[in-house]
């Protein structure tokens, strides 16, 4: 009995569909190129969104550092008043031409433009003597402005006496900085009993 085996041909068939051709191949880079470019994108904003929240955190914590050392170390609570007076509005119960603006809340938010917005810091520069003083750029003081030791940064701070209530102080230390070509802003709010020595 014989048995049949089969031939098997070497010779390739036209419609054989084994490997990849150089166009299948390249659209392969393409896409893995397009991939690596995403993910560099990616990283590279990752990078920058926490250089940015680095640099908010260092400058709230400036601000921070300067009401403790009034609170603990220096014990000079004497610096924690009114010095413009804008507070004082509040107090009375009454709108004035002082305080015509929501935004300025009693002084709190100070310095600020006329129309309530955030001053030019750009434009005004990065020391405190054209925020102490009503004039281009700037409708509503500061009580009090520091320059940081570094020179990038403004710490403001602003006293309204018996606000909310009878008998509590309320600080409001703004910094500003100017890291990344724009200037970020942070408040940070304090309250505190007017019996202080």
């Amino acid at each position: 009995m014989r048995i049949a085996m089969p031939i098997i041909s070497i010779v390739s068939h036209p419609n054989d569909q084994r490997g990849f051709t150089l166009v299948e191949a390249l659209v392969a880079i393409l896409i893995l190129i397009v991939g690596i470019v995403a993910l560099y994108t990616l990283q590279i904003g990752a990078i920058h969104g926490n250089a940015r929240a680095n640099s908010i955190f260092q400058v709230a914590s400036l601000g921070t550092n300067r009401i403790e050392k009034i609170f603990t170390f220096e014990n000079r609570y004497a610096e924690l008043r009114d010095v413009n007076g804008d507070g004082a509005s509040c107090n009375s119960g009454t709108a004035t031409d002082a305080n015509p603006n929501p935004l300025h809340q009693c002084g709190l938010n100070n310095p600020l433009q006329a129309n309530g917005a955030e001053p030019n810091y750009q434009n005004l520069g990065w020391t405190c003597a054209p925020y102490l003083t009503v004039g281009a750029g700037v409708g509503w003081t500061a009580d009090q402005c520091e320059v940081s030791q570094d020179g990038r940064s403004l710490i403001f701070m602003n006293v309204v006496k018996d606000i909310p209530a009878q008998n509590i102080a309320t600080i409001r230390v703004k910094t500003v900085t100017n890291d990344f070509g724009q200037p970020i802003v942070t408040t940070t709010t304090y309250f505190m009993s007017n019996d202080q020595p």
